[in-house]
């Protein structure tokens, strides 16, 4: 979860170079740019995805709230985590530019980019710093969710649309380049899978859920990339449930590259 500047995506560029306005790279930029950097030089495929690819398929904000009332005390966990992290971050962009307390918040996190992003574009300049926002939400992001799905190559392939850039032989993935271009040709489709799988997640509440959850995806994305037969066996998702951490010690190039 990160970004890429636009430009490097040209031939002219040897490497994709990182987006130093992305949130997670602010963190440690010197960084995240060697990580980068250093994949792309070891023939370690990346998969980007961006804020934009977020911002295109928002939930409902009101997501939490039925995932609580399923009864799950994680969900609930979750929810009254989100309602901290999202009050906290309404009062952190209006702190000026160089406040400390902005924390890592990249200067065009601002009250105008807030109401864009979580509420409709609503006008929000009646509110105060300490005005609960909660009530004024309509759209909830899952960066981390998408990501997470982001890993599979199938729903990579059926759900979105990609850049690419080729880099000794190896394409490495971008999905999401600008406002404009969110990566996700289709948000209502992807949405009914995220909060299916959330919900299904919640209900299940076991060891077992994310290997169900996999299965489903297996079965429902191939049928939204025209009637293709390819599943994940029963094999797969166990293998893939396995993996350890020297599993990626050699990792191989997709087989799958995006259209």
């Amino acid at each position: 979860m990160g970004g890429v500047q636009t430009s490097s995506l040209q031939s002219a560029s040897p490497l994709l170079v990182g987006d130093d306005a992305a949130r997670n790279h602010l963190f440690d930029v010197s960084s995240a740019n060697f990580v980068l950097r250093r994949c792309q030089e070891l023939n370690v495929q990346l998969v980007m995805v961006t804020r934009f690819c977020a911002y295109g398929c928002g939930l409902p904000a009101f997501m939490y709230d039925e995932l609580a009332a399923r009864g799950n005390s994680l969900a609930t966990q979750a929810r009254n985590a989100h309602a901290r992290t999202i009050q906290s971050l309404w009062q952190r962009i209006h702190l000026p530019d160089g406040d400390r307390r902005r924390t890592d918040l990249p200067p065009r996190c601002t009250v105008r980019w807030f109401a864009d992003t979580f509420c409709g574009g609503a006008n929000l300049s009646g509110l105060s710093t300490h005005s609960p926002i909660q009530s004024h939400l309509m759209t909830l992001m899952v960066h981390d969710v998408i990501a997470l799905l982001a890993c599979c190559p199938d729903a990579v392939d059926s759900l979105c649309e990609v850049e690419t850039k080729s880099v000794n032989g190896i394409e490495h993935i971008c999905i999401g380049m600008s406002s404009k271009q969110s990566g996700i040709p289709d948000a209502n489709t992807l949405r009914s899978i995220l909060t299916y799988g959330l919900r299904l997640y919640i209900d299940e509440a076991s060891a077992s859920s994310s290997s169900t959850f996999l299965k489903a995806l297996s079965e429902y994305v191939p049928s939204m990339a025209g009637g293709s037969d390819a599943q994940m066996s029963d094999k797969d998702i166990e293998e893939l449930e396995n993996l350890e951490v020297q599993d990626f010690a050699s990792p191989q190039p997709s087989p799958r590259v995006p259209k």
